[in-house]
C-alpha cells in the first residue's frame, strides 16, 4: 500500500474510534426515540411525540452522534496528509462539505428537538378553534426538518464520497476503507433525495441503514489498519530511514 508512511497513525486510530463511537451514541439515541408509527402519518406521529418524555435531550444526543461521526471524517482527511494541487483541492471540498454538514446537523436537531416539540405540544393543547392552525404549523416545522435533513445528508454523503475517492486514488490507507465510505456516502445521498421528495418514506430505510452502519465497519478497519502499521513498516525499514510502504 503506497504512502502509508505519511499517514499519522494516531489520527487514523482516532478517526476509526470516532466512527464507531458515533454509531454507539446513535444507537443510544434511537433507543429513547419513539418508533412504531409511520413518521409520514403526521396526526399519529405528532400525537405520539406529544406524550414522549425527554424529547429535547434525546435529540441533543442525536446531534452529538452526528458531530462525532463527521469529526471522524475531518480527522481522517487531515491524517491522509496528501500533497499536490489537485489533492489539496479535493481535500478542501471534503472538508468544507463536512463542516457544512455539522452546521446542518445542528439546524436539523434544533428544529426537530426544540421547535417541533413546541409546535406539537401547542397543537395537542389547543382549543378546537385553533387546532387546525396549530396542526398546520407543526406540519410546516416537520417539512423544515425534512428539508434540513435532506441537505445534511447531501453534505455528509458528498464528504464521504470525496474522501473515499481520495483514499482510492492515493492509497494512503487501505483501499477497502475507501470502498466502504463510498457505499456509506451513496447511502447518505440517497437518503437526502428521499427525504426531500417523500419525507420519512419506507424506501429510505435501506440506504439509511447503509449510511449509519457501514461507517462502523470502516472505523473498525481503520483501527486495525493503523494498529498494524508500525509493526509492518518496522520489519522492512531500518530506524531513521524514509519509510516506503508496500
Amino acid at each position: 500500500m503506497q504512502g502509508t508512511n505519511s499517514v499519522q497513525r494516531t489520527s487514523v486510530i482516532v478517526s476509526g474510534v470516532l466512527m464507531v463511537l458515533g454509531y454507539v451514541v446513535l444507537i443510544v439515541a434511537n433507543r429513547f426515540h419513539p418508533n412504531g408509527i409511520d413518521p409520514n402519518n403526521h396526526v399519529a406521529s405528532f400525537t405520539q411525540y406529544s406524550h414522549w418524555p425527554g424529547w429535547t435531550p434525546d435529540h441533543l444526543l442525536f446531534f452529538v452522534s452526528f458531530f462525532i461521526s463527521i469529526v471522524a471524517l475531518l480527522v481522517l482527511i487531515e491524517a491522509l496528509d496528501v500533497h499536490g494541487e489537485i489533492s489539496r483541492l479535493v481535500v478542501r471540498l471534503a472538508t468544507v462539505s463536512a463542516v457544512v454538514a455539522i452546521a446542518l446537523s445542528a439546524v436539523r436537531m434544533f428544529i426537530d428537538g426544540v421547535v417541533l416539540e413546541r409546535a406539537v405540544n401547542a397543537w395537542v393543547t389547543a382549543p378546537a378553534s385553533e387546532a387546525a392552525a396549530r396542526f398546520a404549523n407543526a406540519e410546516t416545522v416537520r417539512w423544515m426538518e425534512e428539508a434540513s435533513g435532506s441537505y445534511q445528508n447531501y453534505m455528509i454523503g458528498l464528504s464521504m464520497v470525496v474522501l473515499a475517492g481520495l483514499i482510492l486514488w492515493t492509497g494512503r490507507v487501505s483501499r477497502p476503507i475507501g470502498v466502504l465510505l463510498a457505499i456509506a456516502g451513496a447511502g447518505n445521498l440517497a437518503v437526502g433525495w428521499i427525504l426531500g421528495e417523500a419525507g420519512f418514506a419506507a424506501e429510505g430505510a435501506i440506504p439509511s441503514y447503509a449510511s449509519q452502519a457501514i461507517p462502523v465497519l470502516a472505523g473498525a478497519y481503520l483501527i486495525v489498519f493503523a494498529w498494524r502499521m508500525p509493526r509492518r513498516e518496522a520489519r522492512a525499514i531500518p530506524s531513521g530511514a524514509v519509510a516506503v510502504a508496500e
